[in-house]
């Protein structure tokens, strides 16, 4: 199996990190080609911090580094890095620690025995998806298990991993990129997340059977159309990072026939009130997108229409603050110029460790519930009495 490149990743026209969006709305893949897949800081910082993961993996595997007792082993060229730092060992040490340890489970399993990692394996997906191909951050193989887990080092949303179409299409890649001689064999397929900043680890298990049943039955025809761009659009959640999300006939449609109709009464119904309640967010998220999509058109030379870019309002900045602040304390005290306050609880742990705060300042620290959030009722959260903290007459 081929290594991959992490700062030469081509990207395929119906990728498996996409898989969500084209398997869902298939016009999507054609409609998305055109648009120049720009790097990010945070795609540079996860890029770096997989390479560090990788090193690490490869050297555990050959006996060179011991996580149990051994620091997270960083080439020197990966810590000059400006992306680099301390807390990003901290947490590519969770992941591979999370490696380990789950082969070494699948070691001592009954249907266990001898087991053997792959890290940043690549694999053919054109079996399944045209022209397409992937690869697996950590891949572990026993006898009859293949275990495939996935390092999302972002600090976004927590990610799960059931069902979660990705991590089906890259075990799909693994199944079949393993000699031939054992893929017969395996009878469990499990697919892992590992958030390490959130604190996520979340694992998907079917059998081997109903992976290779899908990846015939659903993911190959629906590629095809994909593909071939057809199919008809669909909004959802699938729709979040869509690069043309702003410019989506479909959004666009679903959103303002909601207005087309006038009704009566003069006011909205209770129901109808419910109604909107439930798309608020969907208006919102479209509405930020195509904002957002207008501006930076905008700023890149485009003339809308009756529209005009003007300054926005100016702010005063100073230039050199350490002169401003050394001059001013040979006449006033430092409390009178200088705001200075103790650092968040989030930054006070860092430097601390998590445990040792709690154990010395725990008796500082009072949780304080958030502002009440409206939500479905099938959200798991305990519903809120509003009326708790009155007295009421009766």
């Amino acid at each position: 199996m081929e290594k991959i490149n992490h700062g030469e990743r081509d990207h395929a026209l119906l990728s498996p990190s996409s898989s969500k969006r084209w398997l869902n709305c298939p016009p999507s893949a054609r409609l998305a080609e055109s648009v120049e897949n720009k790097s990010s800081v945070y795609a540079d910082e996860g890029t770096l911090a997989h390479e560090i993961a990788q090193n690490a993996l490869e050297l555990w595997d050959r006996d060179l580094y011991y996580p149990e007792i051994d620091e997270l082993p960083v080439p020197d060229d990966l810590a000059k890095s400006p992306y680099f730092s301390e807390d990003m060992v901290r947490h590519v040490g969770s992941y591979v620690d999370f490696v380990v340890n789950e082969f070494h489970a699948m070691h001592k399993e009954e249907t266990g025995g001898n087991v053997i990692g792959y890290w940043e394996a690549t694999f053919d997906l054109s079996k399944y998806i045209p022209e397409s191909f992937g690869s697996s951050d950590a891949t572990l193989l026993s006898p009859t298990i293949l275990h495939v887990i996935d390092l999302k080092y972002g600090a976004g949303v927590k990610v799960s991993a059931q069902s979660n179409t990705q991590l089906m299409i890259y075990a799909l890649g693994m199944l079949n990129t393993i000699p031939e001689a054992q893929r017969g064999d395996i009878k469990e397929v499990r697919m892992s997340i590992v958030q390490p900043r959130l604190d996520h680890y979340d694992t998907f298990t079917m059998s081997a059977n109903d992976l290779l049943v899908w990846g015939e039955k659903v993911l190959k025809p629906k590629a095809k159309v994909a593909w071939e761009g057809g199919g008809e659009q669909k909004i959802g959640d699938h729709c979040q990072f869509c690069p043309l999300k702003a410019q989506c006939r479909a959004q666009y449609d679903a959103i303002t026939s909601d207005f087309d109709e006038e009704c009566e009464p003069l006011l909205m119904t209770d129901e109808e009130i419910v109604e909107m309640i439930g798309k608020i967010d969907s208006y919102r998220s479209w509405i930020n997108s195509f904002d957002q999509f207008v501006y930076q058109e905008a700023m890149n030379g485009k003339k809308w229409t009756g529209y005009k870019l003007v300054e926005g309002r100016s702010s005063r900045k100073i230039t050199d603050p350490d002169k401003v602040r050394n001059e001013l304390l040979d006449e006033y005290l430092e409390d009178e110029i200088m705001n200075i306050s103790l650092k968040g609880i989030t930054d006070l742990e860092k430097l601390l460790g998590k445990k040792v705060f709690a154990a010395r300042f725990g008796k500082y620290l009072k949780s304080q519930p958030g502002a009440p959030k409206l939500v479905p009722e099938s959200h798991p959260g305990t519903e809120y009495n509003s009326l708790s903290d009155f007295d009421v007459e009766s």
